[in-house]
């Protein structure tokens, strides 16, 4: 995948949320039902910020049960020799 189309299918998976949050506060409003509308955006708002910063914190969200499972399809079975000391992902 090329950088323009990368960006551009970024670009498109942003435009479609924020026009799916506006539509869902825009036509409860036309329709007399204000208070329906914010309640259904504000609720997309949030799965909207959840999810980004389930993305965002990925790595700290990587637990030893998570290791094992991967291990596990591969018929590796994980020796805990004690607890994890740090979490810590030096991507950056």
């Amino acid at each position: 995948m090329d950088f323009l189309t990368f960006w551009g299918l970024i670009l498109f998976a942003l435009l479609v949320s924020v026009g799916t949050i506006f539509l869902s506060y825009w036509i409860p409003k036309k329709m007399g039902y204000r208070k329906i509308g914010v309640i259904v955006s504000r609720t997309l708002m949030v799965a909207a910020v959840i999810g980004i910063l389930t993305i965002v914190f990925s790595d700290k969200l990587f637990f030893k049960s998570d290791v094992n499972e991967i291990l596990g399809r591969h018929n590796i079975i994980l020796v805990s020799l004690g607890p994890v000391a740090s979490n810590f992902c030096a991507t950056f």
